[in-house]
């Protein structure tokens, strides 16, 4: 990938991730992202946080049955970003809880206990980040022919399903 390409991913990646949501609750209250979200999920997993991915589309789908947008991609693209903060919130929430059981893990007395748990866990979410980034970048590349509005659109939710992936991945401990 050139460095042109890849300060232009990394653009689009900042725009898509921050500025979105902030434009589309100004354009249309379908993009507003709400508690209520977290909810909605939650509610499907209904306790059992391994059937993540049936659950996904419960916020974007709402969404863009109600989206009332002159360009197609810039509703996709708000949707899906939309869905995905309130999946970010709960992989968030789960990496805290398991930073809590891994230091408490490290100080605990007894034979056969890890010591670096928490490091370990710490490691593994910095790589994470590094390979997620790294599979945008990848998406991004291959989907050149696209139009890059359709391909931001697209990256969104290619970054949902990465989430929603490491969200499962912490919920198996």
């Amino acid at each position: 990938m050139s460095l042109a390409t890849s300060r232009f991913l990394a653009i689009v990646i900042c725009l898509t991730s921050t500025a979105a949501p902030a434009r589309a609750v100004a354009s249309d209250q379908a993009f507003a992202s709400s508690t209520d979200d977290v909810v909605t999920i939650r509610r499907c997993l209904d306790g059992n946080d391994e059937r993540a991915m049936t659950c996904i589309g419960q916020i974007a789908d709402g969404c863009l049955a109600k989206a009332r947008h002159e360009q197609p991609w810039m509703a996709r693209m708000n949707c899906w970003s939309r869905e995905n903060h309130a999946w970010e919130q709960l992989l968030n929430n789960k990496y805290k809880e398991l930073a809590s059981k891994a230091k408490l893990q490290d100080t605990a007395t007894g034979p056969y206990l890890e010591r670096n748990s928490y490091e370990m866990l710490e490691d593994s979410q910095q790589k994470w980040l590094v390979f997620r980034d790294a599979e945008l970048g990848r998406f991004w590349a291959m989907r050149a022919p696209a139009s890059a509005s359709w391909r931001a659109a697209d990256l969104e939710r290619v970054r949902l399903r990465l989430t929603v992936d490491r969200f499962v991945e912490l919920s198996m401990e």
